[in-house]
């Protein structure tokens, strides 16, 4: 697509910026975005779209913002755990229209199969104490993985359990993205 065709989100000192220009100028959502999440100190911590309508919030105090309109507005997810309601989410990875995972500190894992309508924990098996995730990668609506300092754990089975990955850092992962093992075409089939 040109640059005139791309919309893109960016976050920055606790604001959604918005560009409809490819980068070229970037505006202050703040109007659109919900005054509570100032308010209740929900700092946000990721950002993320499935396409240009379908996007995520994820922050401090369990917080998850969805827009279905491309950040014209925001609703705040309230039917969370409430064990999560005092953590601090740190990632998302959206799977499809209604599901998408969420990972935060004290080893939360929970995911939303009806497109946030309701949100499950899904850390089955999971260390909690002294584990903070700090990204989820989702490959579909079952197969993911989860970082935290020097661990990595995957699932097949849509976080029904979790399976401990050798990492070789022992150093907090922020970032991390799936990549298609050359000669693989078509990558959806090499991808493991």
């Amino acid at each position: 697509p040109s640059t005139e065709d791309y919309d893109g989100y960016s976050l920055f000192h606790n604001i959604a910026y918005r560009t409809i220009d490819g980068g070229l100028t970037w505006d202050s959502a703040v109007n659109a975005f919900p005054a509570q999440l100032y308010a209740d100190a929900a700092i946000p911590s990721d950002l993320k779209f499935l396409n240009k309508d379908i996007g995520y919030i994820v922050g401090a105090l369990g917080s998850i913002y969805k827009t279905i309109d491309g950040g014209i507005t925001w609703v705040q997810q309230t039917n969370i755990p409430s064990n999560i309601s005092t953590i601090r989410l740190e990632s998302i990875a959206i799977v499809d229209a209604n599901i998408a995972y969420a990972v935060g500190w004290e080893g939360t894992v929970i995911k939303t199969t009806d497109g946030g309508a309701t949100w499950i924990n899904a850390n089955n098996g999971l260390p909690t104490l002294f584990n903070n995730f700090y990204k989820v990668l989702m490959y579909d609506a079952n197969q993911g993985m989860v970082f935290a300092s020097g661990s990595v754990y995957t699932t097949r089975d849509g976080g029904i359990t979790w399976t401990p990955y050798y990492a070789p850092v022992s150093e907090f992962m922020f970032a991390a993205c799936f990549a298609p093992m050359a000669p693989c075409v078509p990558e959806t089939v090499c991808k493991k």
